[in-house]
C-alpha cells in the first residue's frame, strides 16, 4: 500500500514536471532588440519566439519628452527593409510591418530615427529632447487564442539608445490583453493619442 502511494506521487510529480515544461515550450511570445548599435539609426526587430507563426498587428511607440507624452502606431511607416531572403515571410510589404512572423522569425520595423521623425512632426520637438520611449508590440496567435504583447523600454542620452530592461516583458495578463485591445481600437480611429498606452493597460515602467 506504502508502495503503490509512492509510486502514485512520483508519477504525478513528473507530471507536473512534464506540464510545466509543455506549457514554457508552448507559450507564446515576442523580443524587441535593436541591431546596428547604439544610436538613432539602430534598427528596431520584433521577433516571434512562438513556436507556431503569428500575425503581427501593430507596433506601438510611446514617446515621453519633459512631461509631454505621446503614443504613436509605428507599424506603418517610411524607410522599412525586408529582408534579403526570399523565403522570409516576416513582412507584409516595403511599406508595413503588418502581416505574418513564422516561428523564429523576425520583422524589421525600422530604425529609431524613423521613430522619432514621426513623433517630431507632432509634438514638434527633435529627437535629441526626448529622454525616455518604449516599444509596445503586439500579434495575433492560434497558439494564445487571442492577442499576444511585449514591451521594451529605452532611454535617449547624448544620442545613444540604450534598453533600460534586459529583455522585453510579455504581457500574459488577460485583462492587460482585453485593454490593449480597446488602445488598438483607438489607433484605428487616430494617427496618435496624447499620454502613455502604458497608462492604459496598467503597465509599469523600470
Amino acid at each position: 500500500m506504502i508502495v503503490s502511494i509512492a509510486t502514485a506521487i512520483i508519477w504525478i510529480f513528473y507530471l507536473q514536471v512534464f506540464l510545466m515544461s509543455y506549457l514554457r515550450q508552448t507559450r507564446a511570445s515576442l523580443l524587441i532588440t535593436m541591431a546596428g548599435g547604439k544610436t538613432s539609426r539602430a534598427r528596431c526587430i520584433v521577433s516571434n519566439m512562438s513556436s507556431e507563426p503569428a500575425f503581427l498587428v501593430e507596433v506601438i511607440a510611446e514617446l515621453e519628452q519633459n512631461g509631454t507624452n505621446l503614443s504613436m502606431s509605428v507599424t506603418d511607416r517610411i524607410g522599412f527593409q525586408p529582408s534579403a531572403d526570399p523565403e522570409d515571410t516576416g513582412s507584409a510589404d516595403a511599406s508595413s510591418a503588418h502581416g505574418p512572423v513564422q516561428s523564429g522569425g523576425h520583422v524589421d520595423v525600422g530604425s529609431f530615427q524613423d521613430i522619432f521623425s514621426r513623433a517630431e512632426r507632432q509634438l514638434n520637438h527633435k529627437a535629441e529632447d526626448f529622454d525616455h520611449f518604449r516599444i509596445i508590440a503586439v500579434a495575433a496567435t492560434n497558439q494564445a487564442r487571442g492577442l499576444i504583447a511585449a514591451h521594451r523600454s529605452f532611454e535617449i542620452q547624448n544620442g545613444r539608445v540604450t534598453p533600460v530592461e534586459v529583455e522585453a516583458s510579455q504581457v500574459r495578463s488577460r485583462r492587460t490583453r482585453q485593454k490593449i485591445k480597446r488602445v488598438l481600437e483607438r489607433l484605428q480611429k487616430e494617427d496618435w493619442i496624447e499620454g502613455l498606452v502604458s497608462d492604459e493597460i496598467s503597465i509599469g515602467r523600470k
